[in-house]
């Protein structure tokens, strides 16, 4: 989907949040569940759907693979009279709450050639028994700073 994002012409991409291999998940089936909205915007009674999918169930390898492989296809280039890249792929990247982790993924990821990391520290549902997303996020913001 992103190499045909990027054939299409979009400025930025974004993967789909990917782990260390030790983090893997199994996603439920379905991953769409019933949600409500109620209120004076929309009425009472009226519904919604929420995406209750974890993260990727692809391996560390398989994602620093395709982010290789779509930078050396979609090389940088820069708009004329700008600083800006026409093409940016951003990796979204999730640990617990342990330093050596998030900076193992995080250089792997910039050595196979993403532009930018997305560190998912607010994702709200399913990683928090595992200190990850929202956990992680809440109880560590010294971590982050120090890796500036």
């Amino acid at each position: 989907m992103i190499r045909r994002a990027f054939e299409a012409g979009w400025g930025f991409c974004v993967t789909k949040t990917f782990v260390l291999d030790k983090d893997i998940v199994t996603n439920v089936s379905p991953r769409i569940v019933r949600g409500t909205t109620s209120g004076h915007l929309y009425g009472p009674g009226q519904g919604s759907f929420l995406n209750i999918e974890l993260i990727s169930e692809k391996t560390c390898a398989y994602w620093l693979q395709i982010v290789t492989e779509i930078k050396q296809d979609f090389p940088d280039k820069r708009l004329p009279y700008t600083l800006h890249l026409t093409q940016v792929l951003i990796a979204s990247i999730m640990c617990s709450y342990n330093e050596d982790d998030w900076t193992e993924l995080a250089q792997r990821t910039e050595a196979a050639g993403a532009d930018m990391l997305e560190l998912n520290l607010s994702c709200p549902h399913g990683m928090g028994e595992r200190g990850m997303g929202l956990a992680c996020g809440q109880v560590s913001p010294c971590l982050i700073s120090r890796k500036r």
